[in-house]
């Protein structure tokens, strides 16, 4: 027999049954040939499944709803998101089918691109994209879903880390001390602003409180969950407060930060931006802020898109806009564009019975700060603070009062200790009245009128608490709640403004 049939049974067998066949014996580089060959197959096969594997797992983990349609209406892909957020039961298999809900219908429309449409459904609104596809005839839709709850969500998160960066307004209204009237009507103005979005410019002497009013402001306002971002617009130079207002972009000027920079408008979005010292802004400035107002909408410096922005505006000055306004330094369209609510701000010598309040309130801060115990201040020394005219407002009085509990020896305070301290404090003698009516726990409550005419008890009225103040107008007008050109005007008509001897200035 063949040695070739000996060595091989299964061909001899063949060979018995009249198969035609043939022995190969295959060398080593082509056994090795063929194994690398079914490797590399099952490694592209492996390949296809980790990649439709991921594909998978990236559709059914992102954030918006997925699903695809082919030409024929079957859909090839429905991610879970999709599912939870169209509120499915059950998947559905064809676009026809009458179990299908209407909704998946609106998406698909007639399978035109669209982007970042808007589409109301049961009592939500949902933001969607389509996209066609067409390759090589093979034809499907891919459409992706998301509610505008869910981006809302994510801006309220945004405004939250906003907020740990020191972009949050921290005072509100009950945070204001005071017991005048003025100041009362004051609050009632400013919490009726607040209802609104409107633009505020707040007036005031500098350290009245502009900014605790700007706060309070927002905290009550339909952005309150938003942020607060503030400016000094008089504490940076024209260039950087340009580029810090509204941004700049990549390489706009030399030693800009590479991939450039969002201003303080944009990270003000759908929140409060606050320009204290808003009359110092510069001309060229004062142009690009009226656009903002005008168009809300800003274009960085070196940019060439425009960037839509939800600002609310508060701004503040303790200069008179209106007179700069008529020397040409402030443009007369951004003053009336700033001025749709106006807010003004009392000094505190518009208001001398809230001093009492507000140095207590100082005495215990700094009492707690520097682990003081200066007693409650007496009426004596009440009475010569109430008699300095505090040019410098409440941030004068603060830092008096930080200076008195550091230096006081001892618990009590003296009015001898606090007249020479004030005197240290400005650096000169202090003005003072010599019978003042500082604050209200001092003056008389009760005094005896004759009874006569209206007019004429109204004079005794004005005329006892003129000589009660020292001629002092403008307590005596806080005290009834009018103006001072009421009570010249009261006094003036009956021809006995001479009766006492007023002076023709106040005197604090």
């Amino acid at each position: 027999m063949n040695k070739r049939f000996r060595e091989s049974p299964k061909a001899f067998a063949a060979l018995e049954l009249g198969a035609f066949q043939v022995l190969i014996k295959p060398t080593n580089a082509a056994i090795k040939e063929t194994l690398s060959a079914a490797k590399n197959i099952i490694n592209t096969l492996n390949k296809d499944k980790f990649q439709n594997c991921l594909l998978t797992t990236i559709i059914d983990y992102s954030s918006e709803g997925i699903f695809s349609l082919d030409e024929n209406g079957k859909f090839t892909c429905f991610n879970i998101v999709a599912k939870k957020i169209l509120n499915l039961a059950k998947l559905p298999r064809n676009i026809t089918d009458t179990s299908t809900p209407p909704i998946l219908r609106k998406l698909l429309g007639d399978s035109s691109f669209i982007l970042h449409e808007l589409l109301k459904d049961s009592g939500q609104t949902l933001i969607y994209n389509r996209i066609p596809i067409d390759i090589h005839g093979y034809r499907e839709t891919i459409i992706t879903v998301q509610k505008v709850s869910y981006y809302q969500h994510v801006e309220h998160t945004t405004r939250i880390r906003l907020a740990e960066k020191g972009f949050i307004a921290q005072h509100k209204f009950h945070d204001i001390i005071y017991s005048s009237n003025l100041m009362r009507n004051t609050i009632k103005n400013a919490m009726l602003f607040s209802k609104t979005t409107a633009t505020i410019l707040i007036q005031g002497d500098t350290g009245t409180g502009k900014e605790l009013f700007a706060q309070s402001i927002h905290n009550e306002s339909p952005v309150r969950n938003g942020p607060f971002v503030a400016i000094n617009c008089a504490a940076l130079p024209q260039e950087l407060l340009e580029s810090e207002l509204f941004g700049y972009e990549d390489g706009a000027f030399t030693g800009a930060r590479k991939g450039g920079k969002a201003g303080l408008f944009e990270l003000a979005h759908n929140g409060t931006i606050f320009l204290d010292e808003i009359g110092e802004i510069p001309l060229s400035i004062q142009s690009r802020l009226l656009r903002v107002l005008q168009e809300k909408e800003i274009m960085r410096i070196g940019g060439t898109g425009i960037t839509k922005i939800n600002v609310r505006v508060i701004a503040a000055t303790n200069k008179d806009l209106y007179d700069l306004m008529t020397k040409n330094i402030f443009r007369s369209d951004l003053y009336f564009r700033l001025n749709v609510l106006t807010l003004k701000i009392p000094s505190l010598k518009e208001r001398p019975e809230d001093i009492k309040h507000l140095a207590e309130f100082f005495l215990q801060k700094y009492n707690n700060e520097y682990q003081r115990q200066v007693k409650s201040l007496p009426s004596s020394v009440l009475s010569i603070l109430a008699g300095y005219s505090w040019p410098g407002n409440i941030r004068e009085l603060e830092t008096f009062m930080e200076k008195l509990v550091i230096t006081a020896d001892g618990g009590n305070v003296s009015a001898s200790f606090v007249k020479a301290t004030l005197s240290d404090y400005t650096g000169q003698r202090p003005v003072l009245t010599s019978q003042a009516c500082p604050s209200a726990s001092i003056c008389p409550e009760h005094f005896t009128i004759k009874l006569d005419t209206l007019e004429n008890m109204e004079r005794q009225i004005i005329k006892y608490l003129l000589k009660a103040t020292n001629g002092n107008k403008q307590l005596t007008a806080t005290k009834l709640g009018i103006s001072r050109t009421t009570i010249w005007s009261k006094l003036k008509s009956s021809q006995q403004e001479t009766d006492f001897s007023i002076p023709s200035q106040d005197v604090y």
